[in-house]
């Protein structure tokens, strides 16, 4: 990962785009896991995710975790979401598609580490 200049400075406080959540307060909301027996049964991200792809599922709990709170960015991604949703059949086709995909972001971490 240094060969790819990947690593940067991870400052909460001056990362103003998006809300900070601890790992208590996700557990306490049941974002992951529920409270009963700690698997996902229940859990807000079990009932929202769709996605077909791994690199999609991984955008998309980082998102979960880490919520905009910018309302010109809230705004712009719902207006996004709309776009999709009203091109249905285009939907289907780029998700057929995607799930065809290789796993950039794992191959990439895997040369990197030497794993390959």
């Amino acid at each position: 990962m240094l060969s790819a200049n990947n690593v940067h400075l991870y400052d909460p406080i001056k990362s103003t785009s998006s809300l900070i959540l601890d790992g208590q307060t996700l557990m306490n909301l049941e974002i992951f896991n529920n409270n009963v027996d700690g698997s996902d049964k229940g859990s807000l991200f079990k009932l929202i995710n769709h996605c077909t792809t791994p690199f999609g599922k991984r955008m998309f709990h980082r998102w979960v975790c880490h919520p905009l709170c910018s309302i010109p960015d809230i705004n712009s991604r719902l207006d996004a979401i709309d776009d999709f949703l009203n091109l249905q059949g285009v939907l289907d086709d780029m998700q057929k598609q995607l799930v065809k995909l290789p796993d950039l972001e794992r191959i990439i971490a895997r040369i990197h580490s030497g794993n390959c």
